[in-house]
């Protein structure tokens, strides 16, 4: 049996809305779809405990990623770009960086 994934979409553009609407009908996901200042966010994020947060790169602010990264670091961000037809996915996932030679390794794993 599938997971099932709980996500929040960020913001009310009409990209957010349209993917929403298009997730909807997808199985194993719980929608929630937020807006508000970044502190109103985290703390429904917090509530929430979401697998995926999916946000518009066109109306996003740079601070809300490493916000919400300091207090959910196990969250996956997902931006949208829908006039360049890509996302940008970012995630959470640490690993030490106490040497030259891992942070070497962490450059050459991408």
């Amino acid at each position: 049996m599938e997971k099932t994934r709980t996500v929040v979409l960020y913001g009310n553009s009409l990209v957010v809305s349209s993917l929403a609407a298009s997730l909807a009908s997808q199985p194993g996901l719980t929608l929630h779809q937020l807006d508000g200042p970044l502190p109103d966010l985290v703390r429904q994020v917090k509530s929430l405990d979401p697998d995926a947060l999916i946000f518009d790169l066109a109306t996003a602010r740079p601070d809300t990623a490493i916000e919400l990264f300091r207090e959910h670091p196990r969250l996956l961000l997902i931006g949208v770009d829908v006039m360049n037809a890509k996302m940008l996915v970012l995630s959470g996932n640490q690993s030490q960086a106490l040497t030259m030679d891992d942070l070497t390794r962490a450059i050459k794993g991408l």
